[in-house]
């Protein structure tokens, strides 16, 4: 029962979006098949966990999730948020928590381990053929059209770089040879240069350099270092060749003549500089940011600020110096969901039009908003505690080691990434990383049990 749940839940997230919001073949009612299924794994959970009595956590986590938790109250009670508005919210923060409780109920064997990491390695080589078909039908012009069966450019590069940095950490313990991984980096790496997603040529240094500076492997390693390094060269240098020859001749919003003009550009109206920050907002601008919930009806506001000129850079500084005007929303934020879009109307938070104003719409910023620097420290803790796990876990020889390793890298790409895009409600991103950090929590206390761990068994 419970293999049918979890292995529907993962289907579900890569292929039901794909389905329904760009082939337009089933209907949007089907989007919600993820939480269903993740909401029947928690009634499992619960009543599997009541019988064998089997529950193992760190206690560390418990008392984090808590504080989030009074933390979120708090600023749902400050800011009186509406309870439909609260309703939506908890579906997108807490949807994924069944996932990251699973493997401390319900014991996962390594025989299982290993099918379920062949899925995930097989759901990424899928995307390849479907992003070429995407391609070939939207061009180079379109190329946020080419997002592979996830839907979004930027989403399909974290899930795929970050498979190929736990190949990288199978390929560091051993596990794989140097020609498997650079074969299986390639067909991973080649659609996210298809979809022109530039943040790759910063995920897939950084998730190497994490692994290389945190497992000590440039200890003993050094000759695998240089081959991987050689490896990143490689495919960056083909990302560089695929930009240059199909995308950039179109000179879209950001383009310039080629791929190493965008990052060198002077023009503002160009590159880098349009892509990252435009910097044309202004003073007035950032004052009304929390007034201008007194407009009316959400989706009819008229923005004081220009959208199209609100970038990644733009958006965060708007945040920062829009909070300052309140301590307390700064501390706390405006309440969760209250930044929020619903597709019913009235369920949109009372700050929606900053998710609609370009502002509130990536991790770092809609974490801000909603809850505060407190919940953004609150999130980077937990993902300091499961990078410090997975160092731990990484010393293992099995293939949870070898997992373990890859998956600091992975922590961070999703750290960096939180300026980027906004993980939380991406499926694919968010219950593939909750439930593989929960088996990282829960091997690190298999191998060296905390006093303050929790663990209970039958018998």
């Amino acid at each position: 029962m419970l293999r049918v749940l979890f292995y529907g839940l993962i289907f579900s997230i890569f292929f039901i979006d794909f389905f329904s919001i760009s082939l337009g073949v089933l209907p949007r009612l089907f989007t919600l098949v993820p939480e269903v299924l993740s909401g029947a794994i928690l009634a499992y959970i619960i009543v599997y966990g009541a019988v064998t009595k089997r529950f193992v956590i760190n206690i560390k986590y418990v008392l984090l999730f808590a504080i989030l938790i009074v933390e979120i109250i708090a600023g749902i009670i400050l800011n009186n948020v509406d309870l439909g508005t609260v309703f939506v919210a908890v579906r997108y923060y807490f949807k994924y928590v069944p996932l990251f409780l699973l493997p401390a109920v319900i014991l996962i064997s390594r025989e299982e381990f290993s099918k379920q990491l062949k899925l995930l390695f097989f759901m990424g080589l899928v995307q390849l053929p479907v992003v070429i078909a995407q391609y070939v039908k939207f061009g180079a012009r379109f190329a946020d059209y080419v997002s592979g069966t996830l839907v979004v450019t930027g989403t399909l590069s974290m899930f795929l770089i970050s498979c190929i940095s736990v190949a990288i950490g199978f390929y560091f313990k051993d596990a794989i040879s140097f020609g498997k991984l650079l074969l299986v980096a390639f067909l991973l790496f080649l659609p996210t240069a298809l979809g022109e997603t530039k943040a790759t040529l910063v995920f897939l240094p950084v998730a190497f350099v994490a692994i290389v500076a945190l497992t000590g492997v440039w200890k003993r390693n050094k000759l695998k270092i240089a081959a991987l390094m050689a490896s990143i060269v490689m495919l960056v240098s083909s990302y560089s060749f695929i930009y240059s020859q199909f995308q950039s001749e179109y000179n879209r919003m950001g383009h310039t003549e080629g791929f190493f003009e965008f990052f060198t550009t002077t023009d503002p109206m160009k590159g880098m500089r349009l892509y990252v920050y435009s910097g044309r907002t202004n003073k007035e601008d950032n004052l009304r940011l929390l007034k201008e919930r007194d407009s009316p009806v959400v989706g009819k506001r008229t923005p004081s600020i220009k959208v199209e000129s609100i970038r990644r850079v733009d958006a965060l500084v708007l945040t920062v110096e829009g909070l300052s005007q309140d301590f307390s929303k700064l501390l706390l934020g405006v309440g969760m969901g209250n930044a929020s879009l619903s597709f019913i109307d009235r369920f949109s938070g009372e700050y929606a039009y900053l998710a609609e104003w370009n502002i509130a719409v990536r991790a770092i910023t809609v974490l801000l908003w909603e809850l505060g620097v407190l919940g953004l420290l609150i999130f980077l803790t937990f993902f300091g505690f499961i990078a410090y796990d997975a160092v731990k876990v990484s010393r293992r020889n099995d293939i949870f080691g070898y997992f373990a390793t890859g998956w600091i890298g992975v922590v961070a790409i999703f750290v960096i990434s939180m300026p980027y895009t906004n993980f939380i409600i991406f499926n694919v991103l968010g219950f593939l990383f909750w439930y593989f950090s929960g088996v990282i929590a829960v091997k690190r206390i298999e191998i060296e049990p905390p006093i303050n761990a929790t663990y209970a068994k039958s018998g």
